[in-house]
């Protein structure tokens, strides 16, 4: 595109070539990929813990190349599989990232088949865990191709305060990776809502404010790297009351009202900085999502039941999710496949070492340039051809020039 952009202007016949050239690179570059994705989940992170085991050694005890480093000994370390970077590029654009986070044996999995429209046995969704222990590990995605919209990726992340992350220390990481990534996020709790998540806002705005100090040392747009106006639903499962509101509108009262008092009612500071932070640099809704079956002997094969088996409100509020998701993705900006990989580059980087990599940020935001300069010429070069098949190539002098 620079070779292109800082063309002399030359004979009508060679820039016709260079043109044509650009063409076909922008074509061969965004040209989807004729072979079908993977059946997911797809691992796209999993979990490092030699820095964990490594935690009594020096730097200077380590190899040159060695990851361990004071910043991150004794944290679990983000590593990103290179088949889920494949699986990313295989899909068509525009994408939207749609993570869930919460406690884990939370019920996230079964709720994000259920978001994806899925039944059961739940083919090609996420996989559900009967034990005590979590069962994903690390982050999975899944993709869905909705009409008029675009690809979904649906991120399962590893329950919070497990054992695992108590270990580890990685929850925190997984979830200012996943606010970072996201065009909306589901933020899963059951019977209340949990106080204890703000202790990971309070890291994820440590990663932001290393991330804007940053781009702005390096020139970059903080509108291409960090989302603005970002939606956040609370997601509450089996809340301990449920259904005293007569309709629709009282419901959605209510749940502002809970939600408001979750910030800043009760034995919470108002002037809680940390609190009212949160509530202001997102956009908040809370969803109420009531038990799936009355017969506790079912909660561990819920998986297994057809809707028939599961109570009519359960299976309504689900749905009602999935419409208040899609409905947010309409209004969002989605992103290319290329882009999606570069930003992941860029922020599990961040989030590893709490530091900021130029380079890193730098082939991100050159990445967006080429996206929007080839989409830009596409548009203009079907505007100037008009219907196929075209004499394109018979274009005048003038009318070329104005194209280019």
């Amino acid at each position: 595109p620079h070779y292109f952009l800082t063309m002399t202007h030359t004979s009508f016949s060679a820039n016709l070539i260079h043109v044509l050239i650009f063409l076909a690179a922008c074509i061969l570059l965004f040209l989807p990929i004729s072979h079908a994705a993977p059946i997911c989940p797809i691992q796209l992170i999993s979990i490092d813990v030699s820095c964990v085991d490594n935690v009594g050694i020096t730097d200077s005890e380590n190899n040159a190349d060695d990851v361990c480093r004071d910043s991150n000994r004794g944290e679990g370390r983000l590593v990103l599989h290179d088949d889920a970077v494949d699986y990313i590029s295989s899909l068509d654009s525009p994408l939207y990232i749609v993570p869930a986070l919460g406690v884990y044996r939370g019920g996230k999995s079964l709720l994000l088949n259920r978001a994806m429209n899925l039944t059961s046995p739940y083919l090609n969704g996420f996989g559900v865990g009967h034990s005590q222990s979590t069962f994903t590990r690390g982050i999975n995605i899944c993709h869905e191709t909705v009409d008029n919209l675009g690809t979904i990726i649906w991120m399962d992340t590893e329950g919070l305060w497990s054992s695992e992350d108590a270990q580890s220390a990685h929850g925190p990481k997984l979830f200012s990776l996943a606010l970072l990534l996201s065009s909306t996020v589901l933020l899963n709790q059951v019977k209340v809502l949990n106080d204890q998540f703000f202790d990971f806002f309070a890291e994820q705005q440590q990663v932001a404010r290393i991330l804007r100090s940053g781009l702005e040392a390096g020139g970059l747009p903080e509108s291409e790297f960090l989302p603005m106006d970002l939606s956040l639903t609370w997601v509450l499962q089996q809340p301990i009351k449920f259904g005293d509101s007569d309709n629709d509108n009282n419901q959605t009262e209510d749940e502002s009202n809970q939600l408001r008092g979750f910030f800043f009612g009760g034995t919470h500071d108002k002037e809680d900085t940390l609190r009212s932070r949160v509530a202001k640099e997102f956009n908040h809704s809370l969803h109420v999502i009531p038990r799936a079956s009355h017969d506790a002997r079912l909660w561990e094969k819920l998986d297994e039941l057809p809707d028939s088996e599961l109570l009519p409100e359960y299976v309504e509020s689900t749905k009602k999710l999935r419409e208040r998701v899609l409905e947010i993705l309409y209004k969002t900006k989605g992103t290319r496949p290329a882009t999606v990989v570069s930003h992941l580059k860029l922020f599990i980087d961040l989030v590893n070492t709490k530091s900021f990599a130029v380079s890193l940020a730098v082939e991100a935001f050159e990445e967006g340039e080429i996206t929007q300069i080839c989409e830009k010429f596409g548009t203009m070069v079907e505007h100037y051809a008009g219907k196929l098949p075209t004499n394109w190539l018979e274009l005048r002098s003038a009318t070329f020039h104005r194209a280019r």
